[in-house]
């Protein structure tokens, strides 16, 4: 049985997000905020989060949290553009980014203003 207690609520997830959770983010809302937290933990090279969690952070970890199920959608259908049955033809899209990663790029300057790592983070071909 897992113990982690998620630092924002379900109300406060909300709130920052600015929809209401689905219903897959509802049932799963602990272990997704698990999966955001220990992602942000990984990036900005710390144990913990500071306490209080600033207003920016808690932002990023409501992205991040909103981001899950997105990315789980978009990794199921392998970025398929189009499909065709006969003489079997399948394009896909190499331009399209996963959810997660665009919240990651988009939200590059809180993770530099946070980050502890000593070299950097790297996220695809730049180093932020």
């Amino acid at each position: 049985m897992n113990n982690y207690r998620p630092v924002l609520s379900q109300d406060e997830v909300v709130a920052l997000l600015g929809r209401p959770l689905s219903e897959v983010e509802a049932k799963n809302f602990n272990i997704y905020f698990e999966i955001a937290d220990l992602k942000l933990k990984d990036l900005l090279c710390l144990s913990n989060l500071p306490n209080p969690i600033p207003a920016d952070l808690k932002m990023l970890l409501a992205k991040m949290f909103g981001s899950i199920k997105a990315t789980q959608d978009f990794e199921h259908n392998n970025g398929v553009e189009s499909k065709r049955v006969e003489d079997f033809s399948i394009n896909y899209t190499a331009d399209k980014k996963n959810p997660m990663s665009l919240v990651l790029s988009n939200e590059s300057a809180t993770l530099l203003k946070y980050s502890q790592c000593s070299s950097g983070i790297m996220h695809g071909k730049t180093m932020l």
